[in-house]
């Protein structure tokens, strides 16, 4: 493995696991496993459900250019 592929594995590691966790936490609340939700408290999660997968996106597509 190479320094380029070392730091695309660390960036990986760094950017994409965290944001796995947040979209696993925001599932659990709009599934109201941690209790009841509004529907203002539920339009919000699911933009920031939207926003956390398009930035997965972005991340997974410029770790793919990078090698």
């Amino acid at each position: 493995m190479n320094e380029e592929e070392k730091k695309t594995q660390i960036l990986h590691h760094k950017l994409l696991e965290p944001m796995t966790v947040i979209l696993g936490q925001i599932g659990i609340l709009l599934e109201g496993l941690a209790g009841d939700l509004n529907n203002d408290q539920k339009a919000r999660l699911f933009k920031i459900k939207e926003a956390s997968e398009k930035l997965i996106n972005n991340i997974r597509e410029h770790l793919k250019g990078s090698f």
